[in-house]
């Protein structure tokens, strides 16, 4: 069995010296280069490449069903950042709790 088999990756080519029809890789590497430019003209040169990948993995993708983040794609979980340290757990029972009583005051 080779890797792709095991995670199911579907190997999809596209033309050689075409990298227009490539827009996905194409954007990233856009992105990649934008945000590590960014991130080493604020001095954190050391550490730039590893932010930027830890923020680029952990951001929803919009254009995917739910919004999951590479992350959660490859994965299957979502990544522990220092922003999701900062906020208090959601405690699924009280949002339920506080839709059904904003239900309850509309009705």
């Amino acid at each position: 069995m080779t890797i792709s088999a095991d995670y199911v990756i579907k190997h999809v080519r596209s033309p050689p010296l075409h990298p227009q029809s490539n827009g996905q890789a194409e954007r990233f590497v856009d992105t990649f280069k934008g945000g590590l430019a960014e991130l080493k003209s604020e001095g954190r040169t050391p550490n730039a490449l590893q932010a930027f990948l830890m923020a680029y993995r952990s951001t929803p993708y919009p254009s995917r069903p739910n919004n999951p983040s590479p992350a959660q794609n490859f994965l299957a979980c979502q990544l522990r950042i220092e922003l999701n340290l900062m906020m208090p757990p959601v405690d699924e029972n009280i949002e339920q709790r506080d839709i059904n009583m904003y239900g309850k005051a509309v009705q």
